[in-house]
């Protein structure tokens, strides 16, 4: 009685639609209650061929939370099911029950079927206390025995309201990968084959010479900021030098702290790591030994998004899954945009290589968008290596037609680049209402 409705569960689980399957996951089940298990995980597997599924929260979106930490779900039944005649309604969160219907909301199972009007269509209820974050929500059709005979379940995000940033609205079209985020994220790994690379965000890639202490600094605020930094769903790489093997030791007590970061030793010339665009680089007749080409082996055709720290930046705000797919959505939504910038904020008013001189916020739009050519200041240096985010396909165009020799020269060429109106160089930058990072320019190295 308890093994075959567990064997339908991993069925549903895996979205096996094979009997084979069912048939050896079923073979371990007395002899009696084979059939019976074989039929749940075909009315399982048919769920959705008569309608049945969870229409709020939206699959894969963000869902806000209202008071008390409430969040409204609606069922459709579908065109054949009626409650109680066919069975019961449960709802479940993260595998926790909060909702019984039969056809009254009931906590005590013994109580079905109790007295209501019969239900059919779609119904909606309200579950309260639910935290922010990653859920799975699931309903089931149970029969008299509280066996589940259908099943279907949504992934989704929930936010509180309070968190939620009116002026970059989350309800727009945003990652289409949730779901597959959130198997990575709990479970390190995807069925049939299929590996937690396919959600790859970004590429995070950090400079880094003689400044270990800083380095590690950098990464232990990015490991209290960004709750999914060490994640499938990140990636970051950092490209290091030293000047004598003092500093070198430095760098390997950081490489043993962060076991989940590359680190990738400059002018290495034993490095097996190549990318497409090195190799395009080389066959051209490039330097396979200079910066340039170290820079161009960590950047990967494959993930839509790179951005850049320097060793001397701290987080300092919280850049999680959420406002990620704040940064995602913008830069598939506004082609006008060039980049999303975590260090600029409406805070800021002084530009460190301008000295004293004021330089106030633009006017922003209702997405913290901004024409950027004539802003002053940072706020009109959209090229910045200090945490802007950049499309992949247009940065690596950029840094394959450039000459540079180490993070200041590609920095100060692609601002040359967009300053003279290049095509490619969209018009508008955008940030965040609050800052992620800051730099700390002290103990300077330019070279």
């Amino acid at each position: 009685q308890f093994q075959a409705p567990a064997a339908a569960r991993v069925l549903k689980l895996w979205s096996v639609s094979s009997l084979w399957v069912a048939s050896e996951l079923c073979f371990g089940t007395r002899t009696s209650m084979r059939s019976w298990c074989l039929i749940i995980a075909l009315l399982e597997v048919s769920s959705n061929s008569i309608g049945f599924q969870i229409l709020e929260p939206q699959p894969d979106k963000t869902a806000l939370l209202g008071p008390e930490n409430s969040l409204r779900i609606t069922v459709e039944l579908g065109s054949r099911l009626r409650l109680p005649d066919h069975g019961y309604l449960a709802i479940f969160i993260d595998g926790q029950q909060t909702t019984l219907l039969c056809p009254s909301s009931t906590s005590d199972p013994s109580l079905c079927p109790n007295q209501g009007l019969p239900i059919d269509g779609q119904v909606s209820m309200e579950v309260t206390g639910l935290q922010q974050g990653h859920h799975m929500v699931s309903a089931e059709i149970l029969n008299v025995h509280m066996y589940p005979i259908l099943q279907t379940r949504s992934f989704f995000s929930a936010m509180e309201s309070s968190e939620l940033d009116e002026e970059l609205n989350p309800q727009k079209p945003a990652f289409n990968m949730v779901h597959l985020l959130s198997l990575c994220t709990t479970f390190k790994f995807l069925p049939f084959g299929f590996t937690c690379n396919v959600v790859l965000f970004c590429v995070q890639v950090i400079f880094s010479k003689d400044r270990a202490c800083q380095l590690d600094q950098l990464l232990s605020s990015l490991q209290e900021h960004v709750p999914n930094w060490d994640s499938q769903f990140l990636k970051i790489q950092v490209l290091y030098d030293f000047s004598d093997r003092k500093f070198r030791d430095g760098y390997r007590a950081v490489q043993r702290l962060y076991p989940s970061v590359f680190f990738h030793q400059q002018n290495n010339l034993s490095s097996t790591v190549t990318s497409t665009y090195y190799d395009m680089y080389v066959e051209a007749g490039g330097d396979s030994t200079g910066f340039k080409a170290d820079y161009l082996r960590l950047m990967e055709e494959d993930i839509p998004y790179i951005m850049h720290y320097m060793d001397d930046m701290v987080a300092i705000g919280t850049w999680g899954r959420t406002e990620q797919m704040v940064a995602h959505r913008l830069l598939t939504s506004r082609p006008e945009l060039i980049s999303v910038s975590l260090r600029l904020h409406p805070g800021v008013t002084k530009c460190y290589s301008n000295g004293d001189i004021v330089t106030p916020a633009p006017v922003f739009d209702s997405e913290m968008t901004w024409n950027w050519g004539g802003s002053p200041g940072d706020w009109g240096y959209p090229m910045s290596l200090d945490a802007h985010i950049f499309r992949t396909v247009e940065f690596s165009a950029w840094a394959l037609s450039l000459d540079f020799y180490n993070p200041n020269t590609l920095e100060g060429n692609l601002a040359v680049h967009c300053s003279q109106g290049q095509a490619g160089c969209a018009p508008k930058l955008a940030c965040y209402k609050q800052g992620k990072v800051i730099n700390i320019p002290a103990n300077r190295i330019q070279n």
